[in-house]
């Protein structure tokens, strides 16, 4: 490789086209595109044994996945969050009507603070979203206990943490729910996609109907739905791309040792540590930069 040679972080991975074919062809030669069909089964079903977990409910991308959970959850007025994280988490609360109250995040591990989250606690407050920032997980043992403790259910942004575990158990199985992204610069990616992950079956119900514009029946609406469903093609270009998920984790490991071995060397950034007990695959390095001007040091030191 030369010195020029770009090295990409989250490049998308795609599946053979043999293999996308083998998959997409039964939806193609049944005609059946989407509203839940069996090939969308088949993924979240190999997805809740991935994940080991009870219920995996596909959604068309993770921005509406956080939308439906939310209501799902019951969501109302105040939910307290974070503000570092991507736009969408805040966007999603702010698109169904929700206050995002921003508090602040743990100094070493940039995620959701249990004493600030303690602190923004009131009546009005209807709901905790906290967000596992590069796949290192929220204090779920702290956040739960709030939650508990003042009968107020908790989200968990969890887009970059798909199959990895804290202190043993799958952390998208922690909380009320748990949203996954599966868009395409994602670890494991259907192009466009998502899910919400729940071992409440209530609440995989309420997920069911919100996300099928409320349908119940044939000849009843009981709830104000959208359209949230994933489609067969994504579906399938899902189930063919767990074929390269073990090599896409081997080579993205790779590349974060690479950007840690060279950043490593820069006293100006400070490589951020993952949460004691936490195991699972890199997808990215984690770095912090305590101005601009470091952050312009670290891309020239990068390059030179």
């Amino acid at each position: 490789m030369s010195k020029n040679t770009p090295i990409y972080v989250a490049r998308p991975i795609v599946p053979t086209l043999d293999d996308f074919l083998f998959y997409l062809k039964p939806a193609l030669e049944a005609r059946r595109l989407s509203n839940g069909g069996p090939i969308s089964a088949n993924l979240e079903l190999r997805l809740s044994e991935l994940l080991r977990t009870r219920y995996v409910n596909l959604t068309s991308n993770g921005t509406v996945a956080i939308e439906i959970a939310a209501k799902a959850l019951n969501f109302q007025k105040k939910v307290i969050t974070t503000p570092f994280t991507f736009a969408a988490t805040i966007g999603a609360l702010l698109w169904v009507g929700l206050d995002p109250i921003l508090v602040d995040v743990e100094e070493d591990y940039l995620t959701l603070s249990p004493e600030a989250v303690e602190g923004a606690i009131d009546d009005d407050v209807s709901g905790i979203l906290g967000v596992h920032v590069y796949g290192c997980p929220c204090d779920v043992d702290a956040l739960g206990s709030i939650s508990r403790n003042h009968s107020v259910p908790i989200l968990y942004d969890g887009a970059h943490v798909f199959d990895s575990t804290y202190k043993g158990r799958p952390i998208v199985s922690y909380g009320d729910a748990t949203t996954m992204s599966f868009h395409a610069t994602k670890q494991f990616n259907t192009g466009e996609g998502g899910a919400i992950v729940t071992s409440s079956a209530a609440i995989n119900t309420k997920i069911s109907l919100l996300k099928n514009f409320g349908i119940e029946s044939e000849d009843l609406i009981s709830d104000v739905g959208i359209n949230g469903k994933i489609s067969e093609i994504n579906a399938a270009f899902g189930l063919a791309n767990l074929n390269a998920l073990f090599d896409e984790r081997a080579r993205r490991s790779s590349i974060s040792q690479i950007y840690t071995d060279i950043l490593s060397g820069d006293n100006k950034i400070k490589i951020v540590p993952q949460r004691p007990g936490r195991w699972g695959h890199a997808v990215t390095s984690r770095f912090g930069c305590p101005s601009r001007m470091a952050r312009h040091s670290a891309i020239k030191y990068i390059l030179a």
